[in-house]
């Protein structure tokens, strides 16, 4: 074979193992968000979920300042928690207790709360219209 061959050989196993790594990750990141779903807030030990004890409903929006994909979602959020107090971002670089405590492992990820469990988990990018439509509930 020549060596044209081995170049073609190599890129495809390269990009076979690109492929298997996003599709674990994926697997990975679904799992831990599906355990979440259903949680009582209660089961929490971290100064967000504390802090949003008692409301029916809530936003908590993991981010890091440093995510390339969280920087137009980020605006989105604050602009929302400026006019509800139940949607929360939460700087994981500075509170890392609670991406511990919620079991995050990628962001941005967005924990939706409805009467005081976690009703859905959202890991990835999404629209500012999505953002709005998960606040509002």
């Amino acid at each position: 074979m020549s060596w044209l061959g081995w170049i073609a050989v190599g890129a495809l196993v390269l990009v076979g193992g690109l492929v298997a790594l996003r599709v674990g990750l994926s697997l990975l990141l679904s799992r831990a968000a599906n355990r979440l779903r259903g949680r009582p807030l209660d089961d929490f030990d971290a100064p967000v979920a504390r802090a949003l004890k008692g409301r029916s409903a809530g936003l908590l929006y993991f981010f890091s300042p440093g995510c390339g994909a969280c920087a137009s979602m980020t605006p989105v959020v604050e602009d929302l928690s400026r006019r509800n107090p139940g949607v929360r971002p939460v700087d994981i670089s500075r509170d890392m207790q609670s991406a511990r405590a919620f079991g995050i492992l990628g962001t941005p990820s967005l924990v939706v709360l409805r009467d005081g469990r976690v009703a859905d988990v959202r890991v990835g990018p999404i629209g500012g219209d999505e953002i709005r439509q998960l606040a509002a509930g």
